[in-house]
């Protein structure tokens, strides 16, 4: 326990310092193409390709950091697939084939089985993660909102249920089902509820007027739509904690219908206080 609350204590300025990165980033990256949109000018083809391109930029002549950038990039990429498809294959293994064999056979695997099975799985689970991986393209842009969507709507019912533990002892068992369920029925409802019906995004006024590319400068005014609200409109970063709040809501009535609420005691300034 003292190794797992160390680890995530330390994982907490470690993740701070990475989004300080990509912050530092960012905002260099907008300083110095201030007045020049990258794919208008046809610099580059997509969004994606800003990064790489302000590195070659910024580092041009400046010897062995845009080859460290790319193979750096390389090395994460395949560093983090390579863990991810070998704990998808052991968690497959574990938690669906051996529990449904030793259901069936009435008796486990054997350790050469499992090593086999395991390996196969791998190699399954890698070919489905590349396969994907070229599908994606076709996707269209919004495939990054598609995955934070739908990781909002079924993470924010997992917080919620590990938040009702910690700090909501009150909760039953029954309660936390019920507040599970409503909250991922809802996270559901508003990630594919926005996939079908997208709000139109509106572009910011982009112009070239600095870009050092040819001798033509142009200046693209974004029209102003004007489109009543929906609730699909909701931005994909506010699922897990409507998850969350709905999770808190549905979870402690539920937990007084359909049983006792077991006492908090909290002791404020020498007081005791039940709740």
């Amino acid at each position: 326990m003292n190794s797992a609350r160390r680890a995530i204590l330390l994982n907490i300025p470690t993740n701070a310092i990475f989004l300080l990165v990509q912050l530092t980033a960012g905002l260099v990256t907008f300083a110095y193409f201030e007045g020049c949109d990258l794919i208008k000018s046809g610099l580059i083809k997509k969004s994606d390709q800003i990064l790489p391109y302000v590195v070659m930029v910024l580092f041009n002549g400046v010897p062995v950091v845009r080859g460290l950038f790319l193979s750096t990039i390389f090395a994460a990429a395949l560093s983090t697939v390579s863990s991810g498809v070998n704990s998808l294959a052991n968690v497959v293994l574990e938690d669906i084939i051996r529990p449904f064999h030793l259901l069936l056979r009435k008796k486990d695997l054997s350790a050469k089985y499992m090593t086999i099975m395991a390996f196969v799985l791998s190699v399954l689970i890698g070919l489905s993660t590349v396969g994907l991986a070229f599908l994606i393209p076709f996707m269209g842009p919004r495939v990054l909102q598609f995955s934070f969507s739908l990781f909002g709507s079924t993470g924010g019912p997992l917080l919620a249920v590990f938040t009702l533990g910690m700090i909501v002892p009150c909760v039953n068992n029954k309660g936390g089902i019920a507040g599970f369920l409503a909250s991922i029925i809802v996270g559901l409802w508003l990630s594919i509820g926005a996939i079908l019906n997208p709000s139109p995004s509106g572009v910011l006024p982009l112009s070239n007027i600095s870009c050092a590319v040819g001798n033509v400068s142009k200046t693209v005014i974004a029209s102003v739509r004007q489109t009543s609200w929906s609730i699909y409109s909701i931005s994909y970063l506010y699922y897990t904690p409507i998850c969350l709040l709905v999770a808190l809501i549905v979870s402690i009535p539920v937990s007084a219908i359909f049983g006792e609420l077991a006492p908090v005691v909290l002791v404020v300034y020498g007081f005791v206080v039940y709740f």
